[in-house]
């Protein structure tokens, strides 16, 4: 009789070192796994504490420049001719960033034709990425605003009120080449250098006060060094005295801009505004001219924000959006 045989199963040594690693090589992966997750999770929590303290920063950045801004329009009496709506100002180191300001006249898009326009303040700042854009209205301060003094600067009105001044000429209204809009004044048959063009400001003008000067001046043939703008003041009796600057205007549109402050003591007959280029008797084109008052008697002016009317900005096309939002 034989004897039945019996069959054990025995599990072999390199198997289970086999399972073993696969094991541990598997543990190790998911603690890679974890490890990493909680860096890229830390690393995420530190940007985002870094962009909300960018954020912080940025908006009180904002706020200097603001500031900076008032404090531009304060020190010139002359702010609405210095700057140009919609314009930012070169960026200055602020801090961790930099910081603008731009001034705005929400009426007509231009600061220098209507002191009591209404303007909004902006003040731009800039960390990184991180971009504030802060806005407030301002108060214009008009009685204490410069003021325009001449009538039909832009020429668009026809030729009223210029006229002829010094020697003989014909001052005419034209739609050729203005600098701007659709017309200039033309200066054309000088019978010699001394005859140019004038506007009568008896009246408007004050002995001691300061008068920023603004216009273009575009010669036909060759340019003059010797253009001379300014004031003529004509004394009862006949004595007259002149208040000019003397600038260069070329054969192109050419801006020449100057400051004058005629004084004077005794009863006045007349004052005149008047542009004359005295190196030849060649004709000229006039536009866009300006004399405008300080009227701040030398006084720093204060331009106040206007409460309730702060604001913050979508940076990317200033929208309005409130504040704190």
């Amino acid at each position: 009789m034989c004897a039945k045989q019996m069959s054990t199963r025995t599990d072999q040594p390199g198997m289970r070192s086999g399972s073993a690693y696969v094991m541990v090589l598997t543990l190790a992966m998911l603690l890679t796994v974890i490890g990493l997750s909680a860096i890229t999770s830390a690393r995420v929590g530190l940007r985002n504490q870094q962009m909300d303290a960018d954020g912080a920063d940025a908006t009180i950045l904002a706020e200097s420049a603001i500031e900076w801004g008032l404090y531009q329009m304060a020190a010139s009496d002359t702010w609405r001719i210095d700057h140009d709506s919609g314009v930012w100002s070169s960026p200055i180191a602020l801090g961790r960033g930099t910081i603008e300001y731009m001034i705005v006249d929400e009426d007509d898009a231009m600061l220098s034709d209507d002191p009591s326009d209404a303007v909004r303040l902006y003040g731009r700042a800039t960390i990184d990425s991180t971009v504030r854009i802060l806005s407030v209205a301002i108060d214009p301060d008009e009685n204490d605003a410069p003021e325009e003094i001449i009538t039909n600067g832009d020429m668009e009105s026809g030729l009223g009120p210029w006229t002829q001044f010094g020697d003989v000429c014909v001052p005419e209204s034209t739609t050729t080449d203005p600098y701007a809009g659709s017309r200039a004044v033309h200066i054309r048959n000088r019978s010699s250098a001394s005859a140019g063009v004038s506007q009568d400001l008896t009246g408007k003008v004050e002995s001691g006060e300061t008068y920023n000067t603004d216009l273009w001046v575009n010669m036909k043939d060759f340019s003059d060094s010797m253009v001379f703008f300014g004031l003529r003041v004509t004394m009862n009796g006949g004595a007259t005295h002149t208040f000019v600057d003397v600038g260069t205007a070329d054969t192109s549109w050419t801006n020449l801009t100057g400051q004058i402050t005629p004084t004077w003591s005794g009863n006045v007959s007349k004052i005149e505004f008047y542009i004359l280029p005295s190196s030849s008797n060649q004709e000229f084109y006039i536009d866009d001219a300006s004399v405008m008052s300080s009227g701040s008697s030398g006084e720093t002016l204060q331009h106040r924000p206007i409460p309730g009317t702060w604001r913050r900005e979508i940076t990317s096309d200033l929208t309005a959006i409130p504040e704190g939002s």
